[in-house]
C-alpha cells in the first residue's frame, strides 16, 4: 500500500515564510487555506526531527509501506528537502517513490531525464524505491522516451484508458472523487494482469477544496464518518469492480487544500474535523483514518 505524501509545507520558523499554508488568500496560522486543521498545527515540511519524524510513525501506524513523494522538479523545494525525507523513512522502514508533477515545459524527454537524475541522486538510499507515478501523463500523447528507462523503473500512467499507457508500466487514478464509484477500474485492473503491468486504484476518505479553492466547482465528497472512505476501499478490493490491484494508492496523507488527508486533524472553529469518525471521539478520533487505513491494508493483504 502507498500513500501520497506532499512536502511543499513551509513555516517561518523554518522557511522562513509561510509555504502553501496561505493558498486561497489566507493568513496562517489560524487561519489557513484548508478545511481541516492539522494537529501538528500549520507545519514545515523541513522539519525532519519533528514534524516530517512525526510523519513517518503516523505512516508506519497506518500500515502504509510506501509514501509517494510530490516532486515538482530538479533543485525544487520538494527536491531539496527529499534526502532529508528519504532519511526520515528509513528510521521507520519505509520506502519513498515518487510523484512527477506537471511542472511548466515537462516533456516526455524530460521526464526521463528527471528519472535518471531521480535514480542517479537518491537511488543508493535505503529508502528509495524506483516507482514513478506520473501525475497528469494524458498532457503528452507520445511518450515513446519513456523505453529508455522503462526497463529498471516501474513508471505508471494516470488513467484507466489503456490505450493511453503505451511505454508505461501500469496505471493509477490518483482521484479522490472517482473512488466513489470506481469508474473503469475492473477495466484497467484486468487488462493490467493479463498484460503483467500494475494497477494501483487510489482511494480518499473524502474531498473539499473550498478555503483552498474560494469559488470552485469541485463536487465535495462528505466523510461521512468514515462510510465514504470505506466505500472507496470495497470498490478497490471488490474483483468485479476494482479489478484486484497490485498495489493500493491512498490519496492522501496531507493534501490539505483538497481536505482527503489521513493525517491526524484537530477540532478547531470555523474547520471540519473528524469527530465521529468510526465512532470515535475526542483525541481517538484524530487518528481515526490511520488506524482505518491499518485495517483496510491488512484487509488488502490477505487478499493476495
Amino acid at each position: 500500500m502507498h500513500v501520497f505524501y506532499y512536502p511543499w509545507y513551509g513555516s517561518p520558523q523554518v522557511n522562513g515564510d509561510w509555504r502553501h499554508w496561505q493558498q486561497g488568500g489566507h493568513t496562517p496560522p489560524g487561519d489557513i487555506g484548508a478545511d481541516l486543521y492539522p494537529a501538528l498545527g500549520p507545519y514545515d515540511s523541513g522539519d525532519f526531527a519533528g514534524t516530517v519524524a512525526q510523519h513517518m510513525k503516523w505512516i508506519r501506524q497506518a500500515a502504509a509501506g510506501v509514501l509517494v513523494l510530490s516532486w515538482w522538479g530538479r533543485g525544487g523545494y520538494e527536491d531539496r528537502l527529499a534526502p532529508g525525507i528519504l532519511d526520515a523513512a528509513a528510521k521507520e522502514g519505509l520506502k519513498v517513490a515518487w510523484h512527477l508533477e506537471p511542472y511548466s515545459g515537462r516533456t516526455a524527454a524530460s521526464t526521463v531525464d528527471d528519472i535518471r537524475y531521480i535514480n542517479q541522486t537518491y537511488g543508493s538510499h535505503a529508502a528509495f524505491s524506483d516507482a514513478f507515478y506520473v501525475f497528469e501523463s494524458l498532457r503528452i500523447t507520445d511518450w515513446t522516451a519513456l523505453d529508455a528507462v522503462n526497463q529498471d523503473n516501474v513508471i505508471l500512467a494516470q488513467t484507466t484508458d489503456t490505450t493511453k499507457i503505451a511505454h508505461f508500466n501500469g496505471m493509477y487514478t490518483y482521484d479522490g472523487i472517482a473512488g466513489a464509484t470506481a469508474p473503469g477500474w475492473k477495466q484497467a485492473g484486468d487488462y493490467a494482469r493479463a498484460n503483467g503491468l500494475v494497477w494501483a486504484p487510489s482511494v480518499a476518505p473524502g474531498y473539499i477544496d473550498d478555503r483552498a479553492v474560494p469559488g470552485n466547482t469541485t463536487p465535495t465528497v462528505a466523510r461521512d464518518n468514515g462510510a465514504a472512505y470505506d466505500r472507496q476501499w470495497n470498490n478497490a478490493l471488490d474483483p468485479a469492480i476494482g479489478g484486484s490491484p497490485t498495489w493500493v494508492s491512498v490519496t492522501s496523507f496531507n493534501e490539505w487544500h483538497e481536505g482527503s488527508v489521513i493525517e491526524p486533524a484537530a477540532p478547531r472553529a470555523g474547520y471540519q474535523s473528524f469527530e465521529g469518525a468510526y465512532g470515535r471521539t475526542g483525541a481517538s478520533a484524530q487518528t481515526a483514518y490511520l488506524d482505518r487505513t491499518a485495517y483496510w491494508a491488512g484487509r488488502f493483504a490477505g487478499t493476495g
